[in-house]
């Protein structure tokens, strides 16, 4: 089928200068030449916008016609969990990281699926891919945050102040966390980056 989205669109752009005789300029003539191809531009914009009725819809469509690409099949997972369907998500996510292991996103994205699920050292994994891949607030918070919440309060402080606080020195909620674990007489593992997803 036709790709409906704004890229396969873009193709008819061409066809302006073969409609268009540049050599006998006639500001009718380009009008009367502009029009079938202004009328096609239109009909396409409407059928596409009936796809973005949601996010859902959206990428829902989408993915039927780019099944391999990495972000729509990340933004499709992240509608299904929107919508309460993180199960179906969890299979989105996990093709989005076969097709682009080295971004950061779709492996956050990941890593909060199999928490929800209560898969903490699988999370835990996916979170550490998303960090060694390059700086991304959620994956710093939500990394140092599961370290926290299942008791492994030294390499949550450890991470947070030798890798988070360094790469996001300004972050709220990794402040509020070393504030809360320093407290507590906390000693802070030492960590380092690259780190270590096992």
């Amino acid at each position: 089928g036709y790709n409906k989205s704004f890229n396969g669109r873009f193709l008819l752009f061409g066809f302006i200068g073969l409609l268009i005789p540049w050599h006998k300029f006639s500001t009718s003539k380009i009008v009367m030449s502009s029009v079938p191809l202004l009328l096609i531009l239109s009909i396409g914009s409407t059928a596409r916008s009936l796809d973005w009725r949601n996010g859902l819809t959206l990428y829902g469509h989408d993915i039927e016609f780019e099944p391999n690409s990495y972000d729509i099949q990340n933004n499709y997972g992240v509608e299904l969990f929107r919508s309460g369907q993180p199960a179906e998500a969890l299979s989105h996510f996990i093709r989005s990281t076969e097709l682009a292991p080295h971004w950061t996103i779709n492996w956050n994205n990941l890593g909060a699926t199999l928490e929800k699920f209560g898969r903490f050292k699988e999370a835990e994994i996916a979170y550490c891919r998303s960090i060694n891949n390059g700086i991304y607030y959620l994956a710093f918070e939500n990394y140092a945050y599961l370290l926290a919440r299942t008791n492994q309060f030294a390499r949550a402080l450890g991470f947070t102040e030798q890798i988070g606080l360094v790469g996001l020195p300004l972050n709220p909620k990794l402040l509020e966390l070393q504030k809360n674990l320093s407290a507590q007489n906390i000693n802070a593992d030492e960590v380092r980056f690259p780190l270590e997803c096992k």
